[in-house]
């Protein structure tokens, strides 16, 4: 009989401590368990972070530490991810960022675009999420913003895409031309002597045969840079399937693009005003007005939007980009 009470004993020792060790279990893995999230809302910043590259992992733990994304989000270069928590109807609301020029007014950058709709998602799927950062202003130079994608695996074909909305171009003028475009094609620049072309079907803009200013990029292809200058290659803005990463012009030093494929520009004439085009599903194309001057306005990027119940809303977002989700 001993031998029975004393298993007993010990079954139940067992039992207890493992109830009472479960909760911090669980909270180790509270990153892989989205049941465990709360609240049927989540907003996505840019964690504050601006310029060319995007967040760090420390960048968006102290952004959302305190909200309910605290502990739910993993960054790996610069794109957040995120587990889908519930199987159900979800609305993906997603903004590109403004492009670079002067703050107010009728100067101001291109505004990003408003993309919206409705997906069907099931648990456990992961959503990879670049927030879209703001072009900026150095000099005469007006870098392109860059554009704001959600997508689901394999996050490189257009079926992935859930949506992409298209960041503005840096622009002096406020051109509609330079607003993130509804559509899913990218503007050309609007007024300069030399103008680059806006992408389109998912490729980067126009950068003219100019070492001063560059087209945004698009979701498969770089900006499409007709004449390399310094270093070639890594002053690209990067598409989204390369990483997103803003473009960096090096005639001079000047103004990097936005993070998500923003177009970066570098003249640094004094009255000469150049523009980088938006990043975004097609990237906008740039403008450069070799007159002295006269105020340019690159062109806004395209955007997509695979979901039902479709809103697109062209040149809606001042600021940085961000993406809204609810279920």
């Amino acid at each position: 009989m001993k031998y029975y009470i004393t298993f007993f004993l010990f079954f139940l020792s067992y039992s207890v401590f493992s109830q009472i060790a479960l909760p911090t279990f669980h909270g180790a893995l509270r990153v892989s368990n989205q049941n465990q999230f709360q609240g049927t809302f989540a907003t996505f910043t840019n964690c504050g972070k601006t310029g060319k590259f995007g967040p760090s992992q420390g960048d968006c733990n102290s952004a959302y530490n305190g909200t309910n994304l605290d502990g739910f989000v993993t960054v790996s270069g610069g794109i957040q991810e995120w587990e889908v928590p519930l199987t159900g109807t979800y609305i993906i609301t997603a903004y590109g960022a403004q492009g670079g020029g002067l703050s107010g007014g009728s100067a101001s950058g291109g505004k990003g675009a408003k993309i919206s709709g409705e997906f069907n998602l099931t648990a456990g799927t992961v959503l990879k999420i670049l927030v879209g950062q703001k072009g900026l202003t150095v000099n005469q130079e007006a870098s392109g913003g860059g554009g704001t994608f959600v997508t689901k695996s394999p996050h490189n074909t257009n079926a992935s895409i859930l949506v992409v909305a298209g960041g503005g171009g840096g622009s002096w003028n406020n051109h509609t031309t330079s607003h993130g475009q509804a559509g899913e094609s990218g503007n050309a620049g609007c007024c300069g002597t030399s103008k680059g072309q806006g992408g389109s079907n998912g490729n980067g803009g126009g950068g003219q045969a100019t070492c001063a200013s560059d087209g945004g990029a698009g979701f498969f292809t770089n900006n499409n840079v007709l004449l390399h200058c310094g270093t070639g290659a890594e002053r690209e803005a990067l598409a989204y399937v390369n990483g997103g990463r803003g473009g960096q012009n090096y005639w001079c030093s000047g103004a990097v693009g936005g993070f998500g494929g923003g177009g970066g520009t570098a003249r640094c004439a004094n009255q000469t005003f150049t523009g980088g085009g938006g990043g975004g599903y097609s990237g906008g194309g740039m403008d450069y007005p070799y007159t002295n001057g006269i105020p340019g306005g690159a062109g806004g990027a395209g955007s997509k939007n695979n979901g039902s119940n479709p809103t697109n809303v062209s040149g809606d977002n001042p600021g940085h980009g961000k993406v809204e989700i609810s279920w």
